[in-house]
């Protein structure tokens, strides 16, 4: 929707993109090793390693 508008290019829509999802895949991995494992989610931790 953004992009329609002429006011961002490509190049800043996916830079934006990327961005968010790095941020998104850092926060997951975040609540993964605490708040999810508290829960009893992930009793091992994201990856198993603890």
């Amino acid at each position: 929707m953004l992009y329609s508008t002429d006011q961002y290019s490509f190049t800043d829509t996916f830079q934006f993109g990327f961005a968010m999802m790095v941020i998104s895949w850092g926060l997951v991995i975040l609540m993964g090793e605490t708040w999810y494992r508290y829960l009893g989610y992930t009793p091992n931790g994201v990856f198993g390693l603890w």
